[in-house]
């Protein structure tokens, strides 16, 4: 089972260590030993770690049945645009859905801590092959650039982005014996027609879905994004 918290300052060891394994796996095809080595430092040395902590960076941590193994660190570096820093799965948990936790756990984060619509950028680099996994998230390339870190060395990314638009909907839905009130803090939801859907829909409904339209005439959009289905009525016997 795949669980998730927020790390703090305390877990710099264990970040450092997660990412020994992950970070060379990643990158030893194309980048230099003696580049990796330096960017391990640069980006995972315990004094960059606190730096990013103190900075504002927010990191959270995966784990399979207990055991660490991924991270994700978000920066805000403007009123409407974050950065996703590093995501980061071990290679032996990869496959189990790890990645796509931690990304839609870094979406949930920016989602509460920004109630507009606001862009979440990442620099991967243009032969890491996880560019595929981020366009199956919903980015899209935007630009390119050759970045330079740092004693001759360059970081040669695309600019992938991620726009969140979509405001923060709560559904209130009612029958004769069910009310239930779920909420779904992302951007991709996605509905079948509500004309055929039933209350019992949405408490199976994923939390990372896209609201694409609302076709039933008896169902509201309030302006606070609350939508409400209203009580079937029952005929007198």
């Amino acid at each position: 089972m795949l669980s998730i918290r927020r790390a703090s300052e305390a877990d710099c060891a264990l970040i450092r260590r997660l990412a020994g394994e992950v970070f060379p796996a990643t990158y030893r095809e194309i980048l230099a030993p003696a580049q990796l080595d330096y960017m391990m430092e640069w980006m995972y040395s315990e004094e960059s770690l606190q730096g990013q902590f103190r900075a504002g960076h927010v990191w959270f941590i995966a784990s399979s049945d207990g055991e660490p193994c991924g991270y994700v660190s978000v920066e805000r570096q403007g009123e409407d645009l974050f950065l996703l820093q590093k995501i980061y799965v071990l290679p032996r948990f990869q496959g189990l859905g790890a990645g796509e936790f931690l990304f839609r756990r870094a979406v949930e984060y920016i989602r509460s801590v920004h109630s507009g619509p606001c862009m979440m950028e990442l620099n991967v680099n243009r032969r890491n092959r996880a560019l595929h996994f981020y366009e199956r998230m919903g980015m899209r390339r935007l630009r390119e650039g050759d970045f330079p870190i740092g004693d001759g060395y360059y970081m040669n990314d695309y600019i992938m982005g991620l726009e969140i638009v979509w405001p923060r909907f709560q559904f209130s839905a009612y029958s004769s014996s069910t009310r239930f009130t779920p909420r779904f803090p992302t951007t991709d939801m996605r509905l079948p027609s509500i004309s055929t859907a039933r209350p019992r829909f949405f408490r199976r409904l994923s939390s990372f879905c896209t609201l694409t339209a609302i076709t039933r005439p008896s169902w509201k959009v309030e302006m606070s994004g609350k939508i409400v289905c209203p009580t079937r009525s029952r005929s007198a016997s």
